[in-house]
């Protein structure tokens, strides 16, 4: 079997189909298949400009999770997958059952990234209190998990939670400053603001 990769480009896309080709009942070859064309679907969108075309990338990635799904529907992986393209489709609430499946099938020590993303989506449909208990979990399972303390500081923000929101940026940037940056710079204005603020005191 040719080498499979996670995803990114092109070329995983096609490693994963000349695998497919020698054997169709491979389910890590769909599983890649879906994360490339996921991941794909974003670089179209910025090279087209057209939003059409981005969603036709998905559903594409989607009817190969779907051959994922029927070959192993017990496989975390495959509702991984899943999970990224539903949320990439804004399927918001289906992305979240994704991610339930995926947690479920993982635990007691379901994937830290899974855990992230179903924060960030519960977080997007104001369930503030249960994404940060997500979020808690990565954190335990990882102390120096630098997106999961950036996302919860700013959750603890929004919940008015200012010291244990300002703990956590501390020690998101103490732990790797470039990582904390990255993430930092994904947040809400009002978020950026504080953060700022916080750092000039110190």
């Amino acid at each position: 079997r040719p080498r499979v990769l996670a995803g990114k480009n092109d070329i995983g896309e096609r490693l994963a189909l000349a695998s497919l080709e020698l054997d169709p009942d491979y389910v890590n070859a769909w599983i890649s298949l879906t994360f490339c064309r996921n991941d794909l679907s974003s670089v179209i969108g910025r090279q087209t400009g057209s939003e059409t075309a981005r969603l036709d990338k998905l559903e594409e990635a989607l009817e190969a999770n779907d051959r994922a799904m029927a070959l192993q529907p017990d496989h975390p992986r495959v509702w991984m997958s899943r999970a990224f393209v539903l949320g990439n489709m804004g399927e918001v609430v289906r992305a979240i059952e994704a991610y339930d499946e995926v947690i479920a099938l993982t635990e007691p020590r379901p994937f830290a990234r899974a855990l992230r993303h179903r924060a960030k989506h519960l977080a997007a449909r104001s369930q503030l209190a249960r994404a940060t208990l997500d979020l808690n979990r990565a954190i335990e399972q990882n102390p120096a998990d630098v997106e999961a303390l950036v996302w919860r500081g700013l959750l603890l923000d929004m919940q008015g939670d200012r010291d244990g929101a300002d703990q956590d940026w501390i020690r998101a940037a103490q732990t790797d400053g470039r990582l904390f940056q990255q993430h930092a710079s994904r947040l809400n204005d009002r978020a950026k603001d504080r953060i700022r603020a916080l750092f000039s005191r110190r």
